[in-house]
């Protein structure tokens, strides 16, 4: 199984209330038990750090990033969120959206098929040298997937690869059976990378 090199959830509301996730409150439920690395917490921003995990909190969103992305990370944070959904069910969430993202080299990854370009008419536009990128767009679950492939200039010519599942939303209710989805989401990005990637 191909894991993401970085993976965040974000959630977006019409009013978070930054102030309301201290030290305490976060250890009272539950939700960052392992000791603090940083934290920093004001009436418009919040920002809790572990060795694991980072939440940001503003007025228009919650994300949480994990800083090392394994399967067990994965539970905890669809278990973190379920449990902030549970303790703010008033707050008007608006989306939620998974974020994963891989880095390959040109040579792990068999995605030229997704650009079929007319490269001599690139060629004679732009230069002969040059790297594509593609944007596709499909359905899943619910979600809107926004499947992105990146060149990186750089020697080695690596490629990024990136997934965005956007849904959005309009009651905590909504939230969780989206949260509920992540495996799904998770094992549909590793299928896809497992498909175009030989690492």
């Amino acid at each position: 199984m191909i894991l993401p090199n970085t993976a965040n959830i974000v959630i977006t509301a019409s009013n978070f209330n930054p102030s309301i996730i201290t030290k305490d409150w976060l250890h009272q439920n539950n939700i960052l038990v392992e000791p603090l690395t940083d934290f920093i917490n004001t009436p418009v921003f919040s920002n809790s750090e572990t060795n694991e995990f980072q939440m940001i909190v503003a007025e228009d969103r919650l994300q949480l990033t994990l800083k090392q992305v394994t399967e067990a990370n994965m539970r905890a944070a669809l278990d973190k969120l379920t449990k902030i959904v549970d303790l703010l069910p008033h707050t008007p969430y608006k989306a939620i959206g998974y974020n994963f993202g891989y880095r390959f080299s040109k040579d792990e990854c068999n995605i030229e098929f997704l650009f079929s370009p007319n490269r001599e008419h690139i060629a004679e536009l732009m230069s002969k040298e040059y790297e594509l990128g593609a944007n596709i767009l499909f359905p899943f679950e619910g979600f809107i997937v926004t499947f992105s492939v990146s060149p990186i200039a750089r020697a080695k010519k690596d490629r990024e690869l990136r997934f965005n599942y956007h849904s959005s939303i309009s009651s905590s209710a909504e939230i969780k059976v989206r949260l509920n989805k992540q495996q799904e989401v998770l094992e549909k990005t590793i299928s896809v990378v497992e498909a175009l990637c030989n690492k």
